[in-house]
């Protein structure tokens, strides 16, 4: 079959959706399907492929509202001209945005299914907060933004997300639709192959055995600047703690003068956006005492799954949709409270065991979050919405 994936926000920036996408789209494709991707970016991001994956690109603008979530025009033929000549079977959209939209009706008018993968908290106020930054305003967007993810679920066939918690969220706002729980996934093969730590220590001079690692976007709904407090006060306890940030955002800079008024340069290192495969051959994953996470909007986040993946221990809020994925070696704290996780980063760093713990779930890492699985559970939801199995059976149903 052939199957159109959607991308709101693509390449240059890398996210988890991506990332997750990309895994999925290789894994169809090693199973004998055709996959091409639609997206909306700047025309020097234009490649034509990206791997194996043939990229069809739609004109945009910025939407002023989400950084380098771009806006198209939503009565435009352009994407049903794509499902066409491309003969697509399936569309699946990975967001909620115009394109998205446009996607929707254009596979409508086609007569194609459509599968709808809910990633993005964006009913959360740290979301919101990029489009209505008055107060008040979020507070009533908050009820109306449930109304906007319903146009999506309901014109949708199927709706998947990854956290067993978001989908039960889901089906309390929607009884009525058909929504599904499936995990992200990673690739084990760029988890596998890494430098060893002198290679590492060659590339990051500053790192040590008290190093921890952060990865994701650098903006609000990431609550960065909690992680920045919580390390600052670790750092009075353990001066040889370190922090590496990997990622880029609107708040980059922000943060980064936080630091330098802290007089935390040397312990607190931005390292920018590094590509995926670049990240994960660093070694940065694999010799960080801890992958560290202050966010509260997480939706069974990459960056966790490629930490427990490498036998990282992880520290994370007390929050639905991440502490899910909890196992030996992972520690939590009350979201927001910097005293509490200043504590569990000394602990961390105190603990030479904590890699072990992590050494036995490998084998179930792989169970949930492997490539092939994921493809395996997708490829049962397009057969299931093509007729051509009777019965489906993910996520539990």
């Amino acid at each position: 079959m052939t199957i159109a994936v959607v991308h709101e926000i693509f390449l240059p920036i890398v996210n988890g959706v991506i990332t997750s996408t990309y895994s999925l789209a290789r894994n169809l494709q090693e199973k004998g399907h055709r996959v091409f991707f639609i997206a909306s970016v700047e025309k020097r991001s234009q490649l034509p492929y990206i791997g194996t994956v043939k990229v069809h690109y739609i004109p945009g603008i910025p939407s002023f509202v989400y950084p380098q979530l771009r806006i198209v025009n939503p009565w435009n033929y352009s994407v049903e001209g794509i499902l066409n000549s491309e003969a697509a079977d399936i569309v699946h959209i990975t967001g909620q945005g115009i394109l998205s939209w446009s996607a929707i009706t254009a596979a409508r008018r086609a007569h194609i299914p459509i599968v709808h993968s809910f990633h993005t908290l964006i009913y959360k106020k740290s979301y919101l907060y990029y489009g209505f930054r008055v107060p008040g305003l979020i507070h009533v967007m908050k009820k109306l933004i449930w109304k906007y993810i319903g146009t999506f679920i309901h014109r949708s066939d199927i709706t998947t997300t990854p956290s067993a918690y978001v989908a039960s969220l889901l089906r309390s706002h929607f009884p009525e639709s058909h929504i599904v729980q499936i995990h992200n996934s990673i690739d084990f093969e760029c988890v596998d192959s890494h430098d060893n730590v002198d290679t590492l220590l060659q590339h990051y001079p500053e790192f040590t055995n008290k190093s921890f690692l952060f990865v994701g976007r650098l903006g609000e709904e990431k609550s960065v600047h909690v992680l920045i407090e919580a390390f600052r006060k670790a750092y009075k306890s353990d001066r040889n703690l370190r922090l590496f940030v990997v990622g880029d955002g609107p708040k980059r800079r922000e943060y980064e003068r936080a630091v330098r008024s802290l007089q935390l340069e040397g312990v607190i290192k931005f390292l920018g956006r590094l590509p995926h495969t670049q990240l994960l051959k660093s070694g940065l994953y694999h010799y960080s005492r801890a992958l560290v996470t202050a966010s509260t909007t997480e939706n069974q986040p990459l960056s966790v799954i490629e930490a427990l993946a490498c036998n990282t221990p992880i520290i994370v809020p007390e929050v639905e949709g991440i502490t899910e994925l909890l196992f030996e070696g992972g520690r939590t704290f009350p979201a927001g409270d910097t005293d509490a996780l200043a504590g569990e980063i000394l602990e961390a760093a105190r603990d030479d065991d904590g890699d072990k713990n992590m050494s036995n779930l490998r084998g179930m890492i792989e169970a949930r979050f492997g490539g092939a699985i994921t493809a395996e559970q997708f490829e049962k939801v397009y057969h299931h919405l093509l007729g051509t199995t009777s019965k489906m059976t993910v996520g539990g149903v």
